[in-house]
């Protein structure tokens, strides 16, 4: 880190080179998250450098890192679905209705279903009442999803919410 950090400029592909080497960390490091965000060449490197430990991240961090429009958005996903935490609720609401707003892709739903994992039924109904204003069918496939990864119903054939 302090070569990084003291003996290495902003933008230095050398940087890159060191951070694709560097194994998973294990817990959120402010210092290295801003300078991969800061810099679209080493964006890319967040998912697979912090997959481990997105739990540990502050809420404003991961929704910086997934607004970012170079950040990919599938392999962020894939990996918060490794690591999540009951703190980011918001932050889970909007993953709902992001990817509910693109094409169905039963890969993404299910990296949000193991994301979702770490939520109580109660909880779980609450997120996905309050982000799923219809029962469109991306909406039932990624609910379907959802219920796969939790083993249990979460709405009836009739797409009705089961309380």
């Amino acid at each position: 880190m302090r070569i990084i950090f003291d003996h290495l400029s902003k933008g230095d592909s050398a940087v890159k080179s060191i951070v694709e080497q560097m194994d998973p960390m294990e817990s959120y490091h402010e210092r290295l998250f801003e300078l991969l965000l800061a810099d679209p060449n080493l964006l890319a490197l967040i998912p697979k450098l912090f997959s481990g430990a997105f739990d540990t991240f502050p809420e404003k961090a991961l929704e910086r890192a997934i607004n970012s429009p170079d950040m990919p958005f599938g392999g962020l996903l894939r990996s918060m679905a490794a690591s999540s935490s009951p703190v980011h609720c918001t932050l889970h609401k909007a993953i709902v209705t992001s990817v509910l707003a693109q094409p169905i892709d039963l890969f993404r739903y299910r990296d949000l279903a193991k994301i979702l994992r770490i939520y109580q039924r109660e909880q779980i109904l609450d997120i996905l009442k309050s982000t799923i204003p219809e029962m469109t069918s991306e909406a039932v496939w990624m609910i379907r999803e959802v219920e796969q990864e939790r083993r249990q119903l979460l709405i009836d054939e009739e797409c009705r919410w089961l309380e």
